[in-house]
C-alpha cells in the first residue's frame, strides 16, 4: 500500500460521512459497516448447509440496498471460521462497526433462527431475537431480517429497502430453495459455474418474477464467461438476464454492479463509466461501484482517477480481503505508470494482509509481483515468481501468461510460440489480457500479429493511451505506422472517455 493511501485509511478509521447529489439535492448521512456472518444450522446439519449460506448471501443483498451501509460481500466472510476467531478479530479481519450473527433449527415446518446484533468498538450485543418462519414462506425471511437490522441500528429504512423486502420475495417455495441452494454454494470450475446457473434456471422456470435470481444467473453467466472464453461463454445471456433483473427492481446495485462488470468485459468502457458513476453517486455505501470505477479507469488510461476510486473503496471496506483484492488493482495502474518501486510496495501490503489472513499468494498474485521485476529487469526473480503460480495452479491462463513471459525472457521462442497458440485457443475476451498477446508476439518478432492483437486489445475497451504509447515492451513497435493508427485510435477514444467521465460528475 501506498504512504499516500496508509494514511488515508489512518485518518479515516470507523463511520465515513458521504454527501452524496440525488435529485438535484444533497444529502448527507454516515456510512456504517457490517458483517453478516454465514448463518448456521445448531444442529450442524449438512444436509441443509445450504439453507443457511443461501440465506447469508440473500440477507447481504438485502442490505446492500440500504445506502447507509457499507455491507461485507459474501465472498468476504463465506469461508470465515466463526468459532476460531474472537469477536475483536473479526472486526479488524472485516473491518466493521455491527456485527450480525445466525444459528437456525428446523422444527417441522418452520425455521427458527437465533438472531443477533453487536455493536463495536465496545462489543456490546445490541440485539437478541428468535425469529419464526414458515418453510413455505422461507424468502420473506431475509426482508424481515433487514427491516429488524435497521430498525435496531436506528437508520432511517431507505425506500429501497422497504421496496425490496416485499419486492424480493419468491411466491413460489421450490423455486426458492433452488436459488438458495445455487447461491449456497461456492463453485470454482466452469463446471460447477454451468450447475449453478441450471440451479437458477430452474427456480426462475418456477418464479419468473423474483428478481435476485435473475441477478444471480446473471452474475453466474459473467463467471462462466471468464473461465470458457468469449466463443463458448454466455456474456449475451448474462446481459439479458441483468437488464431483466432491473427491469423487475430498478433499485437492485448487486444487478447494476454486474451489468456494470459485463459492459467492461465486453469492451463498452463508456456505458460501464456511466453505470457505476451514476449508481456510486447514489449508493455511495456499495463499495464495488468504487472497485468498478477503480477498473474501468485504468483500462481508460486514467490511472490516478483508478487508484482514487479504488482508495475510496478501502475507505469503505478496510476488511482485510478487501485490501488485497484493491491495493493488487492499484499495483497494476502503477506499472502502467511505470512506478514500479511503488508497485513493488503494493505487493509488499497485499503479502502482509495475506498473511494476516493466513493464506499466501495465489497464481495470478504471483503473475504480477513477477510482472513487476520483468519491469524492473530482475530477470532472475520475475522467472521464480512465474514459475510459482505454477506450483499454486497450474493451468489457470495467469500461469501460462507467466509461462509464457518466462520463454520470451530465456529467448525459447519455440515454447513462446506453444503457449501463445494454447492461449489464443482459450478466445480471450478482456481488453487488458488480450494486450499480454501484444507483449508475447512483440518478443517473437511476429509484428504483424502483435498489431492486430493490439487493434484488439483498444477494441475490446483496453485504450489506456499513456501506457500504450509508453510501454517499454512494446518499443519496437512504434516506429510502425499501424501501431501509430492504432495509438491514434486509442487517443480518440481516451479523449472521449475523459470528457463523459467530467461530464457525468459535473
Amino acid at each position: 500500500m501506498t504512504r499516500f493511501s496508509f494514511i488515508l485509511l489512518t485518518i479515516i478509521s470507523s463511520a465515513i460521512v458521504i454527501c452524496c447529489k440525488h435529485n438535484k439535492s444533497v444529502e448527507s448521512y454516515t456510512i456504517n459497516k457490517i458483517a453478516v456472518l454465514p448463518v448456521s444450522s445448531v444442529n450442524q446439519d449438512t444436509f441443509c448447509m445450504h439453507i443457511g449460506k443461501g440465506l447469508t448471501y440473500d440477507l447481504i443483498s438485502r442490505l446492500s440496498c440500504q445506502k447507509e451501509l457499507s455491507v461485507r460481500s459474501f465472498g468476504s466472510v463465506k469461508n470465515i471460521d466463526i468459532n476460531a476467531l474472537e469477536h475483536s478479530e473479526l472486526r479488524n479481519i472485516l473491518d466493521i462497526e455491527y456485527l450480525v450473527e445466525g444459528k437456525y433449527r428446523i422444527d417441522n415446518d418452520s425455521l427458527i433462527l437465533n438472531l443477533k446484533l453487536t455493536h463495536f468498538p465496545e462489543g456490546n450485543e445490541i440485539h437478541k431475537k428468535n425469529i419464526i418462519s414458515p418453510m413455505d414462506s422461507l424468502s420473506s425471511l431475509p426482508g424481515i431480517v433487514a427491516k429488524e437490522l435497521v430498525s435496531e441500528m436506528r437508520i432511517k429504512p431507505d425506500p429501497a429497502v422497504r421496496k425490496i423486502s416485499s419486492a424480493a420475495a419468491s411466491a413460489d417455495p421450490e423455486a426458492y430453495r433452488l436459488y438458495l441452494k445455487a447461491v449456497g454454494s461456492s463453485p470454482e470450475t466452469a463446471g460447477e459455474w454451468m450447475e449453478y446457473i441450471e440451479l437458477l434456471k430452474k427456480s426462475i422456470g418456477k418464479d419468473p418474477l423474483f428478481e435476485p435470481a435473475w441477478t444471480s444467473l446473471g452474475h453466474a453467466c459473467l463467471e462462466y464467461s471468464g473461465l470458457v472464453g468469449a466463443e463458448k461463454g454466455l456474456y449475451s445471456e448474462a446481459e439479458e438476464n441483468l437488464l431483466k433483473a432491473l427491469e423487475i427492481n430498478k433499485e437492485s446495485p448487486d444487478a447494476a454492479y454486474y451489468l456494470a462488470s459485463l459492459y467492461a468485459k465486453t469492451g463498452r468502457s463508456e456505458l460501464s463509466l456511466e453505470t457505476f458513476l451514476t449508481w456510486s453517486l447514489n449508493y455511495a455505501g456499495y463499495s464495488r461501484f468504487f472497485s468498478g470505477l477503480g477498473y474501468i479507469n485504468r483500462y481508460a488510461g486514467k490511472m490516478d482517477e483508478s487508484i482514487e476510486a479504488y482508495i475510496k473503496s478501502q475507505l469503505l471496506d478496510s476488511s482485510l480481503a478487501n485490501l488485497v483484492s484493491s491495493q493488487m488493482q492499484i499495483l497494476k495502474s502503477q506499472i502502467y505508470m511505470g512506478n514500479y518501486a511503488g508497485a513493488a510496495s503494493s505487493f509488499e501490503a497485499v503479502c502482509n494482509n495475506l498473511d494476516k489472513l493466513d493464506k499466501k499468494p495465489d497464481e495470478k498474485q504471483l503473475f504480477y509481483a513477477g510482472v513487476i521485476n520483468m519491469y524492473k529487469k530482475d530477470t532472475l526473480e520475475a522467472i521464480q515468481l512465474f514459475d510459482s503460480a505454477v506450483i499454486v495452479k497450474p493451468l489457470s491462463v495467469w500461469t501460462k501468461f507467466g509461462q509464457a513471459y518466462k520463454a520470451a525472457l530465456t529467448g525459447n521462442i519455440v515454447e513462446l510460440a506453444v503457449l501463445t497458440h494454447e492461449l489464443e485457443s482459450r478466445d480471450i475476451m478482456d481488453g487488458e489480457r488480450r494486450y499480454r498477446m501484444v507483449h508475447f508476439y512483440t518478443f517473437a518478432e511476429k509484428k504483424r500479429e502483435a498489431l492486430e492483437h493490439l487493434m484488439l486489445s483498444v477494441e475490446k475497451g483496453f485504450f489506456n493511451y499513456p501506457y500504450i504509447i509508453s510501454d517499454p515492451l512494446t518499443m519496437n513497435l512504434r516506429l510502425d505506422e499501424e501501431f501509430k493508427n492504432i495509438a491514434e485510435s486509442a487517443k480518440r477514444r481516451f479523449e472521449k472517455f475523459d470528457q463523459k467521465h467530467r461530464n457525468i460528475r459535473n
